[in-house]
């Protein structure tokens, strides 16, 4: 239920918020699937705050979330760190490749972050017994 609305409170912000991309990037080694379809892929011409950041830190928190509290206790440690490295990683990319500043980067993962406490609020709250 919270990621259609954390999509929507993205496309939101990047209609809101017109913030262009960083200039077209090139390879020495010639064009690539990612500059071609990179003018595709951002909504309303905008690009903060980052989708990808949003969608990497709410997917793969909730799933460190879900495994730290399902699975035993040494596959459990793994997922918080595991799940931070794929964020990381992701936010290496996006600056690296220039598809996105940095700021872009920044905001998607305070907007996923925020989405990502919300579901675990929500997924971690009391559960009422029948009397």
């Amino acid at each position: 239920m919270i990621f259609p609305l954390l999509v929507g409170l993205e496309s939101l912000y990047k209609f809101v918020l017109a913030h262009p991309p960083p200039v077209a990037f090139s390879h020495p080694d010639g064009p690539s699937l990612v500059t071609m379809l990179h003018r595709g892929t951002l909504i309303f011409g905008g690009s903060y705050p980052s989708g990808h950041m949003i969608r990497t830190v709410f997917v793969y928190g909730l799933g460190a979330f879900v495994v730290r509290r399902l699975a035993p206790p040494r596959w459990g440690r793994l997922a918080v760190p595991a799940a931070a490295s794929v964020v990381g990683i992701m936010a290496l990319d996006r600056v690296y490749l220039g598809v996105h500043w940095q700021s872009d980067v920044v905001g998607g993962v305070l907007l996923g972050g925020a989405a990502l406490a919300g579901a675990v609020a929500w997924l971690d709250r009391p559960v009422r017994t029948a009397s």
